[in-house]
């Protein structure tokens, strides 16, 4: 319960917003979000958890002891779109690097096995014995 409650004053839609916090840490860190642990404390299971700095940042706003100094539901809501949005974009640059190293890695791949053991004349040889062993262990798989 928000601060406001259990000090049994007039509660608003910002406890509302402290509740909110208290699913959104329970929900990423499955630990019980207690007024006895000390704001480090909860910050640290979060992080611990995977949380970046931004979602952090918003259950701190979340969990102000002074209901005025909270967000907003539709302010949470639009940082939690923006951090979604984010991590969508985050992640397509990061599926693009990684296209980019795979091709470079192939690239070099190649080159080095061209370089160092396609000139060899046994090689040649150590492949074609290795397409058969490979042909023979695909029949028997099945049979």
């Amino acid at each position: 319960m928000a601060p406001e409650i259990l000090n049994k004053q007039l509660a608003g839609l910002s406890a509302d917003v402290w509740s909110f916090g208290v699913l959104l840490f329970e929900c990423v860190t499955g630990a019980v979000c207690s007024l006895l642990i000390s704001v480090d404390e909860r910050q640290n299971k979060l992080t611990t958890a995977g949380c970046g700095k931004e979602l952090i940042e918003l259950f701190t706003q979340c969990h102000q002891v002074e209901p005025e100094k909270r967000p907003t539901m539709a302010e949470v809501h639009d940082k939690l779109q923006t951090l979604v949005l984010q991590t969508v974009k985050d992640d397509e640059e990061l599926r693009q690097e990684l296209r980019r190293a795979q091709a470079q890695d192939s690239d070099t791949y190649g080159k080095t096995w061209n370089e160092h053991y396609g000139c060899q004349q046994h090689v040649s040889e150590l492949l074609v014995e290795v397409k058969q062993l490979a042909a023979k262990y695909q029949r028997g798989l099945a049979l």
